[in-house]
């Protein structure tokens, strides 16, 4: 028997506390670690007011254990670059490690 991977799709609104979406790691291998491997955002920079709240959220959900957690971010054309940008050096400012690709 391998490894078994848990994939969870939530809907969840980033102002909220998040305590219910971590205890979904219940269902991982005991030395896994609390939080997620790989938190996906999508179309969530355009309202930059949120912007904390993002950055709050994914250093709750993300697993602090091995380094190897990552969040995807996508944003449309309509995103402001001035928004990224905000985004970007608040996420830098707490710790998170941002690499761009295109």
């Amino acid at each position: 028997m391998g490894f078994r991977r848990l994939a969870v799709a939530v809907h969840y609104h980033m102002c909220l506390s998040c305590p219910h979406l971590v205890s979904f790691s219940q269902f991982l291998p005991k030395n896994a670690g609390p939080g997620f491997d790989v938190v996906i955002m999508s179309d969530l920079l355009h309202f930059d007011s949120s912007h904390v709240a993002l950055v709050d959220s994914l250093t709750a959900l993300l697993s602090k254990s091995g380094g190897g957690s990552r969040v995807y971010v996508a944003v449309g054309n309509y995103t402001k670059q001035d928004a990224c940008d905000r985004f970007i050096d608040h996420a830098r400012h707490t710790g998170i490690v941002l690499v761009e690709k295109c």
